[in-house]
């Protein structure tokens, strides 16, 4: 999957893109795109998926998670 996003979108447009992960579980998409680009939120329905996800990014600072359906997002999620 990894491979497919950086043969599609061009990494100077990614640098200046804020991302939406709907569905990130452990967030390893969400890691790449947020070190490529410049703010990354990650949702998902699964609280384990989202705590993983939180203890294996905790270095990277342009990067959340919020616990979220794809249908229902939070607040903070709906500046996409």
């Amino acid at each position: 999957m990894i491979s497919i996003i950086q043969n599609s979108i061009p990494k100077k447009k990614l640098k200046t893109s804020e991302v939406l992960d709907i569905g990130c579980s452990s967030g390893v998409i969400t890691q790449y795109l947020a070190r490529h680009g410049r703010t990354v939120v990650g949702t998902d329905v699964d609280k384990n998926a989202i705590k993983e996800a939180i203890a294996d990014s905790k270095d990277i600072k342009n990067l959340s998670y919020k616990l979220a359906s794809g249908t229902v997002l939070p607040c903070m999620v709906c500046l996409f």
